[in-house]
């Protein structure tokens, strides 16, 4: 928008010029001369030569300033559009924190008392490899908590967990969205 800048600053100099040399030889520009306009019946305007040039020097001036508030009023508009993309870009760099309960089907070979191995992986969006990232794991009798720290968007998390002789791994779940597998648990309510 530098165009608008050069034409403020053209309109500024020009009426301020104007003002200053009307000023400067307001004894030559103040002569018995009356200049007498008249627009219709409403508007009649007597003046001398140093009022006319006092006039079209403010008529400039604020034109001016009428140009600079217009360009104020574009940039303010450009500024919304560009932070409502840095918004929208700011979503992409959200992290997430998720807690994740672990159970396992085969509850008699799970005991919490024994010693286990307890791994978390991470895919992020732009590698091709899990790997295996600092993870809090809280144990009790039915199974296990995993908490992950700073996921972020479209990272690719699964679970691994070794014990005595047995081996659990869990599906793959993208971040932010979980996948929830519904059991039918009412057969009666479905009319069958």
């Amino acid at each position: 928008m530098p165009q608008f800048n050069i034409i403020f600053l053209v309109l500024l100099g020009a009426g301020l010029l104007l003002i200053i040399l009307a000023i400067i030889k307001h004894d030559s520009l103040s002569s018995k001369i009356v200049i007498d306009l008249k627009w219709g019946d409403s508007l009649d305007l007597k003046t001398n030569a140093f009022g006319i040039i006092i006039l079209a020097g403010v008529i400039i001036l604020f034109t001016g300033i009428y140009v600079m508030s217009k360009n104020y009023e574009n940039q303010v508009k450009s500024l919304k559009t560009e932070l409502t993309g840095a918004k929208d870009a700011l979503k992409e760099f959200k992290q997430y924190d998720l807690r994740m309960r672990l159970e396992f089907p085969e509850i008699s070979t799970w005991n919490p008392n024994n010693e286990c191995n307890i791994k978390g992986y991470v895919q992020k969006k732009d590698d091709f490899d899990f790997k295996e990232v600092k993870t809090k794991i809280l144990k009790d009798s039915g199974g296990a908590v995993v908490y992950f720290k700073s996921l972020n968007k479209d990272d690719i998390l699964k679970v691994k967990v070794e014990q005595s002789n047995y081996k659990w791994a869990s599906n793959n779940i993208t971040i932010p969205t979980v996948q929830l597998n519904m059991e039918l648990i009412d057969e009666e309510s479905t009319g069958r």
